[in-house]
C-alpha cells in the first residue's frame, strides 16, 4: 500500500507503486516536464512521448505526455519517488509505503 499526501492507494507491484506516486505528484504540478531532469547514472527515468523507446520497461503516466521507467528494484522505486517528491518541493514525510509479507 502507498500513502501519499494523506491518501492511501492499493498497489500490487513496484511498478504500480511508482506509477501511482508519480501520477499523484504530477497531478497538481505546474511544470510536469520538470520530472525529465531526474536521471540515473546511465539512463533517463522519465521521458516525453516519442522517446519511450529509450526505456527498458516504459509505462505511460496517466493524464500526461510522459513515460516512466518501471524496470527497477523495490529500493530504487523508493529512491526515485523520493527524488520526484524533492524535485516538486514536497516533504518526504508525505510518503509512506507499506509492504506485505507473503
Amino acid at each position: 500500500m502507498l500513502k501519499l499526501f494523506g491518501e492511501s492507494y492499493d498497489v500490487d507491484t513496484c511498478a504500480d507503486t511508482l506509477t501511482t506516486a508519480v501520477t499523484q505528484i504530477l497531478r497538481d504540478a505546474d511544470d510536469q516536464e520538470l520530472i525529465t531532469e531526474i536521471e540515473g547514472r546511465k539512463r533517463s527515468y522519465f521521458v516525453t512521448e516519442g522517446q519511450q523507446s529509450e526505456l527498458v520497461k516504459p509505462r505511460k503516466i496517466p493524464d500526461t505526455d510522459l513515460y516512466l521507467e518501471t524496470n527497477f528494484s523495490a529500493n530504487t522505486v523508493v529512491r526515485v519517488i523520493e527524488q520526484v517528491i524533492e524535485k516538486y518541493g514536497y516533504d518526504r514525510a508525505e510518503l509512506e509505503i507499506f509492504t506485505e509479507e507473503t
